[in-house]
């Protein structure tokens, strides 16, 4: 056997192990990424402290709080928070949500809310 032909004889194996190789490497990501969605856990782009700032600069809001961030696939976002909001009208809250959804929306890619919203006025009276 000549030396041409030994190296025919192990180019077969070596590119297979080099193909394993890339498989495992795309499955391991892939399996980390499905984990990381199925334990609900805030999507990696999305940085909490940057969304608490954008959604406190809103005119109206006081603050956000209780905030749950998840994936329901790998490119759609879901968050539910409470939000504290200065005194206003139900029908108010209601456009302030709607302008806070757009933010999210087109900011950090969050197209699913839900929002319990919480008037700065009713906790004074709580008692916690």
């Amino acid at each position: 056997m000549s030396g041409h032909e030994y190296g025919r004889l192990h180019a077969g194996p070596v590119l297979s192990f080099i193909i394993v190789a890339i498989i495992l490497f795309g499955s391991v990501r892939l399996i980390s990424d499905l984990l990381h969605i199925l334990m609900e856990s805030t999507p990696r782009h999305i940085d909490i402290n940057e969304l608490v700032k954008t959604v406190n600069s809103i005119e109206g809001v006081k603050s956000i709080h209780d905030i749950h961030v998840w994936s329901m696939c790998f490119n759609v976002h879901a968050l539910s928070a409470h939000i504290l909001v200065l005194e206003m009208q139900v029908c108010e809250t209601a456009d302030l949500i709607d302008v806070i959804n757009a933010v999210l929306a087109g900011k950090f890619n969050i197209p699913l809310t839900t929002f319990q919203s919480e008037s700065v006025e009713c906790s004074r009276h709580l008692i916690y």
